[in-house]
Formats: structure tokens, C-alpha cells, sequence
């Protein structure tokens, strides 16, 4: 399945380069959007919206926060020990790229949605 993304997504997987590894992707994409940062949890790289993380890098993998069912489609189906509620994403080529920044912008906007919510209550 392919998935259509924006031309915005592209440029900035392009921008990110085609052959780095996870943690230098991961930064490229906080670097290309507002509202997030890139930081540390529990002494591995992540990346936050606020105070909550959307992804992380554990082992050279990357992981997202599953948000939704449409995000499981796009990326593989399969739990990481007893992560259940993160899901591997592949940045391996340049289409893994492609599909992975518009994964993350979605964690991004779904964390950042329930970060809003949580501040009006």
C-alpha cells in the first residue's frame, strides 16, 4: 500500500537525506518542525511534543506512538517486547523515509491534540 504524501513531507525527507541512521533522521525531522524537540528518554533519543514523547530510538530502531489504526497500516505490524503501544518504523529507503515522516507528523498532531485537551480541562 502507498500511501500519498505532501510535497512538504517530501522535500523534508529529502532535506534529511537518504542514507543516515535513525537518530539522524529522527533529528532532522524535529529540526524541520515548530512545537517539537529533541531529547532524552530514559537515556535513549526521542522526540517530544510538550512534556510527551511521540517517538523514540531504541536499539537503531525507531519507534512511534501508535495514534491510530490508519498509522498500523502504513508501518509493519509488530510489538516490541512489551511495548505494546509502539510501533517500528522503517527509514531504510527512501520511501520508508517518505512514509515515516508523515507517521511521525501524525504521532506529532495526535499528541499534541490530546497535550491541548488536557490543558483546557
Amino acid at each position: 500500500m502507498v500511501e500519498r504524501v505532501s510535497g512538504r513531507s517530501l522535500k523534508i525527507a529529502l532535506a534529511c537525506g537518504l542514507t543516515m541512521n535513525v537518530v539522524a533522521f529522527l533529528k532532522g525531522f524535529v529540526k524541520t518542525h515548530q512545537g517539537v524537540r529533541f531529547g532524552c528518554l530514559f537515556g535513549e533519543p526521542a522526540a517530544f511534543v510538550g512534556r510527551r514523547v511521540f517517538a523514540r530510538i531504541n536499539k537503531d530502531r525507531l519507534l512511534c506512538c501508535s495514534v491510530s489504526e490508519s498509522s498500523r497500516s502504513v508501518v509493519r505490524r509488530r510489538r516490541v517486547g512489551r511495548d505494546g503501544g509502539w510501533v517500528p518504523v522503517a527509514t531504510d529507503t527512501s520511501t520508508d523515509q517518505l512514509v515515516a515522516v508523515a507517521v511521525l507528523e501524525r504521532a506529532a498532531a495526535a499528541i499534541a491534540a490530546t497535550v491541548d485537551r488536557n490543558v483546557a480541562s
